[in-house]
């Protein structure tokens, strides 16, 4: 590559013409003659040599600011569990497998007792039985469930949530566990029901 380079240079040089203006010049034209072809080359070899270098630099500077695969899933588990909403995972059947403290939070049941029961323990009463079928049919088939319910706290209080439940499947496409994701939107709704009802007397 090197070889090619410097002759390409010194080829274009004689094309252009540049060589016989040179040429007026004895002491130039013999430098180009005699010498020109290793002083071409040697700075065709450095430029390559720094710039081999600074490329391997680049990448070796890009690697050092990557994570491996082991300190991407840590830091997304530092992030699920420090994030403020009610994340969980549950077997087929809905029994929950695990969850973090913002599950505990909203529902008021501490994680060591969401941990082995059914979702039923949040039931309010006040969802009608057409919603959880038509919940269960969404993630039975694979697709994600997003909606609002009415759920209960472990000390009898009332919250409204946004539930988005996402079924997790094998490789070959079949469902083995759902992750679900709740937020407290309680504040929201009131609002907008006050507002609501301010719109309706007015």
């Amino acid at each position: 590559i090197v070889a090619v380079l410097a002759a390409s240079t010194l080829w274009l040089w004689r094309v252009f013409g540049l060589s016989k203006a040179v040429s007026l010049a004895p002491s130039f034209s013999v430098l180009m003659d005699a010498t020109g072809q290793i002083v071409i080359l040697s700075c065709v070899v450095i430029f390559m040599s720094v710039g081999k270098r600074w490329a391997v630099g680049i990448v070796e500077s890009r690697r050092k600011g990557s994570l491996n695969d082991e300190q991407i899933i840590q830091l997304f588990g530092n992030a699920i569990r420090a994030t403020p909403d009610g994340m969980a995972l549950t077997q087929k059947n809905g029994t929950f497998i695990w969850a973090n403290e913002g599950m505990s939070k909203l529902t008021g049941y501490p994680v060591s007792e969401i941990i082995g029961a059914d979702p039923s323990i949040f039931k309010s009463g006040k969802q009608t039985s057409q919603f959880y079928r038509r919940l269960w049919t969404t993630v039975s088939a694979g697709l994600i469930f997003k909606g609002e319910v009415i759920n209960k706290r472990k000390d009898g209080t009332f919250y409204t949530g946004e539930l988005t439940i996402t079924p997790i499947t094998d490789k070959k496409g079949k469902v083995t566990h759902f992750a679900v994701l709740e937020r407290d939107i309680t504040s929201r709704i009131e609002t907008e029901e006050s507002l609501r009802q301010g719109q309706e007397r007015f």
